[in-house]
């Protein structure tokens, strides 16, 4: 797996959760990881996407993103993850 291909397409994905409603966030927290597979440059590459919340406090949430190449000797992974303010937090009389 190419780490800047991987990179480059966990950064586009991150981007694409970023711009989720805090609604549809708060829903996949503690669920099963979203999956997908895409190709890159040739190479089957999965795409696992998982939300949690960073502390007890349930201000923040973090998507993290993984990315799992092909290779027949170790696991080629590559992960990134972004922390977002929970803007449901407002509406409860968090901070």
């Amino acid at each position: 797996m190419e780490r800047a291909n991987a990179y480059a397409a966990l950064a586009a994905e991150l981007e694409s959760w970023r711009q989720k409603s805090p609604a549809d966030l708060v829903a996949r927290v503690g669920v099963a990881p979203m999956r997908r597979d895409i190709d890159l440059a040739g190479e089957v590459v999965s795409i696992e996407v998982s939300v949690t919340w960073t502390d007890a406090s349930r201000e923040r949430l973090m998507v993290e993103a993984v990315a799992n190449g092909p290779s027949s000797w170790t696991t080629e992974r590559l992960a990134e993850r972004i922390v977002l303010p929970n803007p449901l937090a407002d509406a409860r009389g968090g901070s």
